[in-house]
Formats: structure tokens, sequence, C-alpha cells
């Protein structure tokens, strides 16, 4: 991605799933200092509200709770930080070919038991659908449509369209819907024709062009 002045409240959305964008609010992960958004819980609410997870009164609700205990905003944002990193390392083993670890999955069916303490079925005029509401009780209730929004990609979306910036040191995640699965880059503006300046380069370096 481009390096303009960003926060967790405006990056831009290329991931076409919420917990791939929620992946990709850490950038740059291929270089040695990647670029984090979610420096304090007040960024995960920014960013929870700003991809319309929760309401603006929950957002209200969440930001009064962490400026009232600091320590557990602290605790929050740690937790929020390990399902990031967690549903990164599931996703890009599954682009690896790799066998999910036990303690990996394990895990995410805790964050999923904490997700139903706010889920509930609901009616609409034609059919029953899963609501994956927000416990505004616990700081940590922000994360459940995230929860939800993984177990369904892994549970019932094309696995292999699951893929990462070809750029490798971009390192953001998408869902490729092109009919042929050829997608390559996460912006095609950014990293694409970053990839193209580079390569023509090389090329005129060594005389091919």
């Amino acid at each position: 991605m481009t390096e303009n002045k960003k926060h967790s409240g405006n990056l831009t959305l290329l991931g076409g799933k919420k917990c791939l964008d929620f992946i990709n609010t850490l950038d740059w992960r291929g270089r040695d200092r990647p670029v984090e958004y979610l420096n304090s819980f007040e960024d995960v609410i920014r960013w929870a509200a700003y991809v319309k997870v929760i309401s603006l009164k929950e957002e209200k609700d969440f930001s009064k709770q962490a400026g009232m205990n600091i320590k557990k905003a602290e605790e929050a944002l740690t937790i929020t930080i390990e399902l990031r990193e967690l549903l990164y390392k599931m996703f890009r083993d599954i682009q690896h070919g790799k066998r999910t670890q036990k303690q990996d999955l394990l895990r995410l069916n805790e964050f999923l038991q904490q997700a139903f303490n706010s889920t509930a079925i609901t009616l609409s005029l034609t059919e029953f659908e899963l609501d994956a509401g927000v416990d505004t009780t616990t700081l940590t209730g922000l994360l459940s449509p995230i929860v939800w929004d993984a177990v369904n990609l892994l549970t019932n979306e094309d696995l292999l369209r699951i893929k990462s910036c070809a750029d490798t040191v971009c390192g953001w995640m998408f869902f490729d819907i092109s009919k042929n699965k050829s997608r390559q880059w996460c912006d095609m503006k950014s990293c694409g024709n970053r990839a193209k300046a580079r390569k023509f380069y090389q090329q005129k370096k060594n005389g091919t062009i």
C-alpha cells in the first residue's frame, strides 16, 4: 500500500472480507519494522466503527469503557492483536497448503465460544439469519463480528481465493473474486504499479529493452 498518512479509521479496505481487512491493520509485514495501525484500544474502536462492525452508540460505549479502565483497555488490545495474528497465520498456512496447527484451531474455537455470548438467530420476512451481535459489557465484545466473519470464510467460501499481495513486502491479504482467480495485488494502482516500475528498471538496467 501507499505510505500516505493513515490511521485505523481511514485505511483503504481491499480485503473483500472484514476479517481480511482486520489482518491488514498491520502494513508492510515484509519489512523489518511493519506499520502498526492498532496502537491503542481506541484505534481498535475507531477501526471497528469505520468498517461498521459496531454502531455509533456502541463506539461511544466502548470508548467510555476504555477511558475508565486503562488496564482493561491494554489487555483488550493484546487480545485483539492476538486474534489478528492468529487469523493471519491460519490463512497463510492455508495459502501454502499447510495443515492448520491444532493449537491455532483450539484458540480460534475459544474466540468463537466467546462470540456465542452475543450471537442470536433472527428471523426476517423470508429466512433465518445468524446475527453476530456485539457484547458491550466487555471490550473484547467488539471482536465477535470479526470472529464470525473468519469462521464463515473458513467454512463457507473457496479457500483458494484467500491470497496475499504478490508484493511480499506489502503483506496485505484479500479475497480474490476474479473469475479465474488471477488477482495478484492488493491494489494494482499501488503495489502493482510499483512492481511494473521495478521490472521496467531492471530490464532497462540489463539492456533487455
